[in-house]
């Protein structure tokens, strides 16, 4: 399914169609909307909890996208405005089919060397879980291209990177500190950067690219 942001319906689209082949039969008006929505997203502040006073209180930053923490698949730049709405659109299509498969789980585990428990712990954290991101109610952590890609890499066992692998390290590690020690999200993804700081390791990727 995917929106029509001219007229905010949605419509199934042939899953057989490639990107290029669905953006040229956009009409002008939905091209436009399109534009206008890639522009917001990369402009719109993202929010941060400002624990310093012990409140919990979301405030606005307009530096981090901290709550966004993820060929075709790897070889685009979500940072890049040409491949923005494309990275977008895969990773929410991503999300979508990774919550209803159950395969991947112990083939992750085989292929990074986890228990299957740890895998299922992890995936739950990034694709099922819902915490307290300033939203009106808890949600799930919104769609990242870069995660997708790691993920799919993972299952596949073929092209693993040291990035995919440090993705493990630090969702795990993260989960554990909201668990255990009952680290706010915000908290815990900050104090696990210090050990696995995935973003380094993707930019650090996709510098040598």
């Amino acid at each position: 399914m995917i929106t029509d942001l001219a007229s905010g319906k949605n419509y199934k689209v042939d899953g057989d169609i490639t990107f290029e082949e669905w953006q040229t039969s956009l009409t002008p008006e939905q091209k436009a909307a399109m534009e206008t929505h890639v522009k917001e997203a990369r402009t719109k502040k993202t929010k941060s909890v400002d624990n310093s006073g012990g409140s919990g209180i979301i405030k606005t930053g307009s530096e981090k996208r901290i709550m966004q923490s993820g060929a075709f698949y790897g070889a685009l730049n979500p940072e890049s405005d040409k491949d923005f709405a494309r990275c977008e659109e895969h990773a929410n299509r991503y999300y979508t089919e990774i919550r209803k498969r159950k395969s991947d789980i112990s083939a992750i585990a085989m292929n990074a060397g986890y228990s299957e428990q740890d895998i299922e712990t992890i995936k739950n954290h990034i694709f099922i879980n819902k915490y307290d991101l300033g939203e009106e109610e808890p949600t799930t952590f919104y769609p990242n291209y870069d995660i997708a890609v790691s993920w799919q890499n993972l299952i596949e066992g073929k092209n693993i990177e040291e990035k995919d692998l440090i993705l493990l390290q630090h969702e795990y590690y993260e989960h554990k500190l909201m668990i255990d020690e009952g680290l706010s999200y915000v908290e815990a993804h900050e104090k696990t950067q210090e050990l696995y700081n995935y973003k380094k390791a993707v930019d650090d990727w996709r510098s040598k690219k």
